[in-house]
């Protein structure tokens, strides 16, 4: 048996703790005012996909037609300006109960919409690994609402990645809706499992990801911008650097600003196109322009 369901602690709470439960929700970390400014900011960027420039978002979808399901995901987190986003990073850091064993090793933004399928329940799988992801949009029931199992972050299991349909049974006694508003911080233990409902109505998260600094697992580059190493930033620079042994090995192309290689829609290519015969247009208006005008 991959599970010790005898193990498994079934005393759940409305409003769940991280230590406790594996998941915690803080209400309004990031207040109104400073939301709607960051949403200003950042929704261009997901507007345009990533093309010749370092201005948009890289685009992934499994449905490449226009309306289809699709990811959108900003890597150049340290372009941002309305918010310092390192600073933002190492107060989510000081609310974790390992503080001082953790490095930040992920941060993205992320916008997704019109995906009907739902994420399986699963386990990532690194012991000690925290994830804290802030609602910037949506965070209700038909924008990809967080569902994790409570207590099951302090089980011993051999789960690999996926619960099969009699585990998930067994344990959907423990499942917790973590549904909120923009916002809303959610932190969770992702030794424990979780899943997502269906994200229908657009849903932008910003994603911090923290990992035990010996930990042996893969991890995103972190771009640091100088303009934002305020002393905040400084005095906490612990978590930004890695440790000596994980620094060559584990660093992987595969998400963040480490993305080696995606797919594009058809919208991308559309919007491409549309892009590159509209500025061949302006130049050549331009030169008939400067012709006549001799």
């Amino acid at each position: 048996m991959r599970i010790d369901f005898d193990k498994l602690d079934n005393n759940l709470d409305k409003k769940p703790t991280l230590q406790k439960n594996g998941i915690q929700l803080i209400k309004s970390f990031i207040d109104k005012e400073k939301l709607e400014i960051l949403i200003s900011e950042i929704t261009p960027y997901f507007d345009e996909p990533l093309f010749n420039s370092i201005h948009g978002s890289i685009w992934q979808g499994s449905r490449y037609l226009p309306g289809g399901k699709l990811l959108k995901i900003f890597p150049n987190i340290s372009r941002i300006q309305s918010v310092n986003i390192l600073e933002m990073a190492v107060e989510v850091a000081n609310l974790l109960p390992e503080r001082k064993e953790i490095k930040l090793t992920s941060i993205e933004i992320e916008c997704e919409k019109n995906n009907n399928d739902t994420l399986a329940w699963h386990t990532d799988r690194r012991r000690g690994m925290i994830r804290a992801q802030i609602y910037l949009k949506g965070g209700g029931e038909n924008s990809g609402t967080f569902q994790y199992m409570q207590n099951t972050h302090n089980l011993d299991h051999s789960v690999k990645h996926h619960l099969n349909n009699d585990e998930v049974k067994r344990l959907s006694h423990n499942i917790f809706d973590c549904v909120g508003n923009p916002g809303d911080l959610m932190i969770i233990n992702t030794w424990g499992f979780h899943g997502k409902k269906r994200c229908t109505d657009e849903r932008i998260m910003l994603r911090f990801e923290f990992q035990p600094k010996h930990l042996i697992a893969s991890r995103v580059s972190i771009d640091i911008n100088n303009l934002n190493l305020t002393k905040k930033v400084i005095d906490n620079f612990d978590i930004f650097i890695p440790e000596h042994e994980t620094k060559d090995k584990y660093y992987e192309t595969k998400r963040g600003i480490d993305l080696k290689n995606t797919n594009y829609p058809v919208s991308f290519i559309r919007k491409a196109i549309t892009k590159a015969l509209s500025i061949f247009i302006k130049n050549y208006l331009e030169l008939i322009i400067k012709f006549f005008k001799k």
